[in-house]
């Protein structure tokens, strides 16, 4: 799991936590890459960290929270393509401590499929003290894929849009992100406390073992 931060002394929000922060591209990139945690939180998919996925079989994400607060989860390929699974437009996310959640619930009109290309894809969960508006990434698609990042089109200059995706891509493959910029800066300092886990998984053109999901 990912390592308990320290308490960091800064800048916290002036703004009630009620109230919506309004995520900078940097902001969120920053937030994807810190491995670090205020109070635990605990997730997994179906198949658990290293199962292996054909390219769109649905999976579920399960698991709890150490606090009250509002979940995110991340979908994040190998190739710095990320995109919003959860919450959708008008969907509740707020989430209680100690209370295991499971999505998408019983009843949702939509599943959670795996995405091209092929390989190592990551799902972080993110718990923060205050509800997150996103303004760079796109979100899921009912009934389709995860949206490609660079055909949706990122909401910030091409220069810095090339930074954002190169850093993820790094960040997706495991390899270690020492002398990075923007490791340096906390979201603690415009968060507050936060939480988060990620669970990484394989991604396939075939499986032998699992078979093929439904599309």
């Amino acid at each position: 799991r990912l390592p308990a931060a320290p308490r960091v002394p800064g800048a916290i929000p002036a703004a009630p936590p009620s109230l919506p922060y309004f995520l900078s591209p940097m902001e969120l990139l920053r937030l994807v890459i810190h491995k670090t945690s205020y109070f635990p939180v605990d997730a997994t998919v179906d198949k658990f960290d290293g199962g292996h996925y054909v390219i769109g079989e649905p999976f579920t994400v399960s698991g709890s929270v150490g606090r009250d607060g509002y979940l995110y989860l991340l979908y994040l390929d190998g190739q710095g393509q990320l995109s919003v699974l959860f919450p959708r437009p008008g969907e509740t996310n707020a989430v209680s401590a100690n209370h295991r959640f499971l999505l998408p619930g019983a009843g949702a009109s939509y599943r959670f499929h795996t995405a091209t290309p092929p390989g190592t894809h990551r799902v972080k969960a993110i718990v923060t003290t205050r509800p997150l508006l996103f303004c760079s990434v796109p979100m899921w698609q009912q009934g389709s894929l995860p949206p490609d990042v660079q055909s949706q089109g990122l909401r910030m200059p091409p220069t810095q849009k090339a930074k954002f995706k190169s850093v993820l891509a790094h960040y997706g493959s495991g390899e270690p992100l020492s002398g990075n910029e923007f490791r340096a800066a906390s979201p603690h300092a415009y968060l507050g406390d936060f939480g988060q886990d990620e669970v990484a998984f394989y991604v396939g053109p075939t499986s032998a073992s699992d078979g093929i999901g439904e599309p």
